[in-house]
């Protein structure tokens, strides 16, 4: 059997017992030290997340929890238990309040049949109004950072569509009051960055008849004034102060200079994720217009922020009779709130002080102006944040007009929104804890009677009788709080109007007269400023400090005649007098009793509590999540304590005090009848009316099985009671129930069990053997064999198969570990897996570069598919076109050489190394330069041959020139070209030309020396040169072998 199995970290979560106190969960082993006590988790529909844990047959607070945990892990916010809808904040955007979904919940005949979802609750809240048949109330509760104020936007968007296209476009301004109640009541603190720092009820009246809207109220509760004089670590001040630093025209304008840098701001000036100062300011400018601000009353709100923000700046001397040390500030803050400077200085340095029929004006010290100062601060921003409510409210009611009659209002009915604080308890808890608790606690009692209310009604329509069950209750709390004459607030209020009274002996006398109440604490230590309360949701220390001061609900008088004073009209308008409330018992004439907050606040929860008594109410939850404020994270502990401090853990209790599970007759009776041993089991059977002897059918007496079933049992009187459709049991007998089907159905399991898991073993077998064969086939295709580490070649497949085969194997492998039956190989199967999926990537490649020149690539194809030894026609064909281009080379760098020499030489070789590689042709070529080399290669033999023919036929021609010339430089110009290989000679004509130029270098030598001597005419060096001239076969006569024109007759006159 699953039982709620308790965890440090989750909770609850569902466990069986592995022996003694061990139980075995999803989140490991847990030790239990009374396993007896655990509850039964009711049947497996509880591990599934359902839209309503009512819908359980047993709703425990593990039940909710595992519930709710489960669906938000889904992605699945929203959650129903009874007729509370449980909201768990998100911390993300969600596509699920588009206008299409809207319009589904709008449209929904059947809420059962849609998901639970604040529009779904909106849907039904609408119905009714609708229907005439009741006012609707939301109640929205939750910590700071549940998503209350989200919630409550949401809310206020459906109610706008849902009144859409009516006259005025009152609906349209609905929406607009957001902004403004966001600008002036939402901070971000810890918890939330848009954390709301009031209580409000919206109240929207329509004639359900016309369907028409009559106007709308909202009246706000506990604004946290304190804020604007000073906020803790990490947290900002309202927005609306950072909407108006951020704005430079303003800052200007108001000579608030860094406005960032303010006392009241500058402490935790601080950033806010998601909050933009400067487009929020814009919207709230034009909701404001939306909402029918002028100008002028435009002008003074900011204003009064300015004012305010002056007024923090402020600062006084340690003296008795303390001055004002910043002129400047007081200055500008006089000049926005249009008053007097002597006036608002006098106000804040002086108390007035009434003596018999005589009143004084008392100096403050230093310290007591500061707190003047900030208490003025507070004044002003809470008289503010108060007039705009009514300014609000006249807006949405000015939409009247010709439909909003008498007759309208009399038939009027209302749908009001609820957004309250939930229930505190800090380590330091103050007066307004203690308000914030006490709604909380009327709010529980209201929830309590509205939950123990339809729990009666189930009761009445299954017609059980309800006598025996006690109704979980708070009222002695709230007596303990709110008891006129001896209630906490009343010996408050007693000490607030007394003289010299103390927050200290406001605490003696409340410890005096609460010592013998059961919900109250006093302190071990006396003398403390301190008391207890066991509250519903658990014991909350309050610290007294401050109560009496906080219990002043009047404004100083000067103050207020200072406001009146202004030119402001919008700040005369905030300082009016409120009446005494009606029934106050006020005589004419006399004297005012100081009004209190803590009889105010308590006058306004009771209204609101008739108005609720009045109305249908639908109650939302919201929950947070985690303190991170991050999406995607659950922690169970804290959404474990907010379940319980919201009041959801009641509705388990008040279900616990009757019956705490249910089922249809059908569902009870299918379930337990194994419990009735099997004789007995045909005969019931047929008594009861089954045409199936082993099981109850359709057309049976369910009800007669199961009151047969309960007797089998033996069941006590009053443990269980039979309803019109179901039957109801307490806790005791829900479990026994269990227990007796349990015992019942384990035999049965064993055997059950023991075939299956035969039957599933030789499948399994069956299995591994069918992949053991596939495999084994698939591996030698491979080229594989088992527990050999070479593989065999074997031919390239195609790229289709290859991947065919890839994927079987894959498929294979996928099936194989799945197996609970392990093959040893697998894991030398999956490398096998490689080489296949290397096959496949080869074909690809080879089919890519089969037209491929590119040597250097295709060589490392082969290189790559020789280390898989794959072989085929296709990979010789690489081989091949390799080897040819490979030739293809060699050739285009012989071609290339000689191209670069330019010599015809080496153009006939490259040229017959060509034709010797059957490269000839240019069909032939892989590579087409390869063939354009061998043109161009041919193309300039045939004109190096051209040019050497032309060169010879000059040659000849010029060889026999300088055969007859008989100037040396000619021939030597003629020999050169020759040598330089400017064209070919003949060799006789090339050594008669060679002689010649020799013999005419010797006769120019000859001569010269000759011409020389006769100049000289020196007779022995005459004889000298002719003696040369002689040896050189040389003479007198032209004949005599002389080449040059005048030797011989320069021998002769030698």
């Amino acid at each position: 059997e699953q039982v709620w199995v308790p965890h440090p970290e989750l909770v609850w979560v569902p466990g069986k017992c592995k022996g003694g106190e061990v139980f075995e969960t999803e989140a490991g082993d847990v030790v239990v030290p009374k396993p007896e006590e655990l509850e039964s988790l009711g049947g497996p529909l509880v591990l599934e997340g359902v839209d309503d844990c009512c819908a359980l047959s047993s709703v425990t607070p593990g039940a909710i929890l595992h519930t709710v945990r489960k669906r938000y892990e889904g992605g699945t916010i929203y959650t129903n238990v009874s007729n509370v809808l449980i909201a768990v904040n998100p911390f993300r955007p969600l596509d699920i309040y588009s206008t299409e979904y809207l319009s589904m919940y709008r449209e929904a005949q059947d809420m059962s049949a849609v998901k639970p979802h604040i529009f779904g609750l909106c849907s039904q809240a609408w119905s009714g109004l609708l229907a005439g048949v009741r006012s609707q109330s939301v109640l929205i509760s939750g910590e700071s950072g549940a998503g209350k104020t989200e919630t409550t936007k949401l809310v206020l968007f459906y109610t706008s569509a849902a009144l859409a296209g009516q006259d005025g476009g009152l609906e349209d301004t609905l929406i607009e009051i957001n902004p403004v109640l966001e600008a002036f009541g939402n901070a971000k603190t810890v918890r939330n960055n848009n954390s709301s720092r009031f209580g409000k009820w919206i109240e929207v009246k329509v004639n359900p008849a016309t369907r028409n809207l009559l106007g709308v109220t909202v009246i706000d509760y506990l604004l946290e004034v304190t804020r604007v004089c000073g906020q803790g670590p990490g947290e900002r001040n309202y927005h609306i102060f950072y909407q108006v630093a951020n704005d430079e025209d303003m800052c200007e304008r108001m000579k608030l200079g860094d406005a960032a840098q303010a006392t009241y701001l500058r402490a935790n000036n601080l950033g806010a994720d998601g909050v933009d100062d400067q487009s929020d300011l814009r919207d709230l400018r034009r909701a404001l217009a939306t909402l029918g601000f002028d100008s002028v009353e435009e002008a003074a709100i900011f204003d009064v922020i300015g004012a305010i923000l002056h007024i923090g700046n402020l600062d006084f001397t340690n003296t008795d009779e303390a001055t004002i040390t910043t002129p400047e500030a007081l200055a500008n803050a006089s000049a926005l709130l249009k008053v007097d400077q002597q006036a608002l200085s006098k106000a804040l340095c002086f108390k007035r002080v009434a003596t018999g029929r005589d009143v004084v004006m008392s100096p403050l010290d230093g310290q007591k102006a500061r707190s003047a100062r900030d208490s003025v601060a507070k004044l002003l921003y809470g008289k503010l944040f108060t007039w705009l409510v009514v300014r609000c409210n006249e807006a949405l009611g000015q939409g009247l007009g010709a439909s909003g009659g008498a007759g309208d209002n009399a038939s009027a009915l209302f749908l009001g929104v609820l957004d309250i604080a939930g229930f505190e308890s800090f380590d330091t808890n103050l007066f307004e804890q203690l308000l914030i608790n006490l709604s909380n606690e009327k709010l529980q009692q209201f929830f309590n009677h509205t939950v123990f209310k339809s729990e009666l009604e189930e009761y009445g329509k299954e017609g059980i009788p309800v006598d025996a069950i006690n109704f979980v209750d708070n009222a002695d709390v709230l007596e303990l709080i709110e008891k006129a004459g001896d209630g906490l607030l009343a010996i408050l209020d007693d000490a607030t109007s007394g003289v010299r009274q103390t927050d200290a002996s406001f605490t003696e006398k409340a410890c005096q007269a609460k010592a013998g109440h059961v919900r109250f604490l006093k302190p071990k230590f006396p003398g403390k400023n301190l008391f207890g309360i066991r509250h519903y949701a658990g014991e909350v220390w309050y610290t007294t400090d401050g109560f009496l001061e906080k219990n002043v609900a009047s404004a100083p008088q000067e103050v207020l005649e200072l406001m009146r004073s202004s030119e402001h009209e919008v700040l005369k308008d905030m300082a009016a007098e409120e009446d005494l409330p009606a029934g106050s018992g006020a005589k004419p004439g006399a004297a005012k009793k100081k009004a209190t907050l803590g009889a105010s606040f308590k006058r306004s929860l009771q209204q609101l509590m008739d108005k609720l008594k009045t109305s249908e109410c639908n109650f939302v939850r919201c929950i947070k999540p985690n303190q991170e404020k991050v999406s995607n994270k659950f922690s169970s502990p804290m959404v474990m304590d907010q379940l319980r401090l919201c009041g959801v853990m009641e509705t388990v209790k008040i279900r616990k005090a009757g019956f705490s599970s249910r089922m249809p007759y059908e569902d009870f009776a299918t379930r337990y009848l194994c419990t009735v041993p099997a004789d007995r089991r045909k005969a019931l059977l047929s008594e009861a009316g089954s045409k199936q002897d082993w099981r109850v059918s359709a057309e049976a007496d369910a009800k007669k099985v199961a009151e047969t079933v309960l007797v089998a049992m033996g069941a006590e009187a009053g443990a269980f009671a039979f309803g019109n459709t179901k039957v109801f049991l307490k806790v005791g007998l829900y479990k026994m129930c269990e227990d007796r089907r349990k015992d019942a159905l384990e035999p049965t399991c064993v055997k059950i069990q023991a075939h299956y898991r035969g039957h599933a073993v030789r499948r399994h077998m069956k299995e591994v053997l069918e992949i053991h064969k596939q495999l084994m086939s698939m591996m030698k295709d491979a080229g594989h064999t088992l527990h050999s580490k070479e593989c065999t070649s074997r031919p390239l497949r195609s790229q289709a198969t290859a991947h065919q085969a890839l994927d079987k194997f894959d498929a294979l492998l996928l099936r194989a570990s799945a197996l609970p039956v392990k093959i040893a190989y697998l894991q030398e199967a999956s490398k096998v897996r490689a080489f296949l999926a290397a096959e496949g990537d080869i074909a690809e490649q080879v089919a890519a570069m089969k037209d491929s020149i590119n040597l250097i690539e295709l060589q490392a194809l082969v290189a790559h598919i020789a280390n898989y030894k794959l072989c085929g026609e296709e990979v010789d064909n690489l081989a091949r076109r390799i080897e040819v281009l490979k030739k293809e080379a060699g050739v285009k760098r012989a071609l290339q050489n000689a191209l670069t020499l330019e010599d015809a030489t080496e153009l006939k070789k490259a040229i017959a190394e060509a034709a010797a590689a059957d490269l000839g042709d240019r069909p032939r070529w892989l590579a087409s330069d390869g063939a354009d080399l061998l043109a161009e290669a041919e193309a300039r033999l045939a004109e190096i041959e051209a040019a050497v023919a032309r060169a010879s036929a000059a040659g000849t021609s010029a060889m026999e020139d300088a055969l007859a010339s008989t100037c040396p430089s000619e021939i030597q110009e003629v020999l050169e070209l020759i040598e330089a290989g400017g064209f070919q000679a003949d060799n006789a004509m090339l050594v008669a030309l060679k002689e010649r130029a020799r013999k005419l270098n010797e006769q120019r030598d000859i001569d010269r020396e000759l011409q020389t001597c006769i100049a000289a005419d020196e007779d022995g060096a005459i004889r000298g040169a002719l003696e040369k001239a002689h040896a050189a076969g040389l003479g007198a006569d032209g004949d005599a072998g002389w080449l040059l024109p005048n030797g011989a007759a320069h021998y002769a006159e030698a």
